[in-house]
Parts: structure tokens; sequence; C-alpha cells
């Protein structure tokens, strides 16, 4: 039985680092504003993060699945005058908002994985940018990420 892929996903587009305040090695577990989760405003300061003008796009093989199955999903962001990236991602069932399936790392220079051990969100994965994987100094559009899910 083929299902519809659900996906809790936020992407900041990293401001000028005087103006945020922020680890670039990647951000921290659960602010990916799914349900119970903060948003990337837990770190960033100031309205630039949320400014009007950019672009976000998540892209996947598929919005169907069966389980067992791993899909390709890429993120990509844009905004004039932009110059550093970042973003942060989990995959919650939309009924129970638990974890499902498992997200893997296929290019471990820009991106990295964790798995929350305990409290609210045990055993929820996400994936995240590294520090290089900010991009800094790409003017304009990111040049985006990939990962793996599988169901």
């Amino acid at each position: 039985m083929k299902q519809l892929l659900s996906v809790s996903i936020v992407v900041p587009a990293l401001t000028i680092a005087t103006l945020v305040l922020a680890s670039s090695l990647g951000p921290i577990d659960s602010v990916t504003n799914a349900p119970g989760e903060g948003n990337c405003t837990a770190c960033h300061i100031g309205n630039a993060l949320n400014a009007a003008g950019g672009s976000f796009q998540l892209m996947a093989d598929s919005i169907n699945y069966i389980p067992g199955d791993t899909m390709v999903i890429s993120v990509s962001l844009a905004r004039a005058g932009q110059s550093r990236w970042g973003f942060e991602c989990t995959v919650l069932d939309s009924a129970t908002n638990k974890p499902i399936g498992a997200l893997l790392v296929t290019d471990a220079i820009n991106t990295q994985k964790s798995t929350v051990i305990g409290g609210a969100f045990v055993g929820r994965q996400y994936i995240k940018h590294t520090a290089a994987g900010t991009y800094d100094n790409i003017a304009d559009a990111s040049p985006g990420w990939s990962f793996k899910w599988t169901a």
C-alpha cells in the first residue's frame, strides 16, 4: 500500500554572523518547527532570517512510498544578497508525530545526522548542515543538500 510522504522541515537561510547567534557546525536538535518543536529562531536572532524574498525547494523521488523504499530528497534555498545557508529536517508520521523511517547521510562533508536519545522527542532523527555545508560566501542561492530517506 502506498502512503503519502509527510515531511517536517525548516530551512533557515543564515544571516550575517553579527546578526545571528547560531552554530555553523549544525543546528541543535528539535528546531524544525515539527509538532511540539521550536524553530530556527531558537538560535537565530533578528528578523533577517524570516525576511520576505527568499525561496525554498524540497524535492523527492515521489510523494508516495511503500515501506522499505529508499528515496533521494534534495533541499535548496535562494535569496538575493544571502551568502550563507543551512537547514534541518526530520520525518514524522503525520498521525502520531512519531519518527518514521530512517534518514541516511549521502554527503558527509555537507550534511550530518543526529538522533535524540531522551526526552519528549526520543528517537527523532535529524539531518542538517555541517560547517562546510553552510556554503559560506556562496551568494544568492545555496548549492543545496541531498540525503536519503528509507520508509
